[in-house]
């Protein structure tokens, strides 16, 4: 089944990982020696649009793994700072 969620100019991802890869370096310099896997996803949970996107991070002993609830075409950079705001108030509560 064909992605139904792509960008023309950009029809691999790859542009749009490299962001999503300087944004979070952007706001979690931790993360500059890590390795970062970004995917589109299907997401199976009601609610959700038919794909996701998830980040997966692994160095240095830590694995983390952040899920944004949009296409990864549709991602941008406010979608990774709010992303990473949850993950810092969830780990605190």
């Amino acid at each position: 089944m064909a992605n139904t969620f792509s960008n023309p100019r950009d029809p691999e991802g790859i542009v749009i990982r490299q962001k999503i890869a300087e944004w979070l370096l952007f706001y979690e310099n931790r993360y500059a020696q890590s390795e970062i896997l970004i995917e589109d996803v299907p997401c199976i949970d009601i609610g959700c649009p038919d794909r996701e996107t998830l980040i997966s991070i692994a160095g240095s002993g830590m694995k983390e793994e952040i899920r944004i609830r949009k296409p990864l075409v549709y991602i941008r950079k406010w979608d990774i700072e709010f992303a990473l705001h949850q993950k810092r108030n969830s780990s605190q509560a």
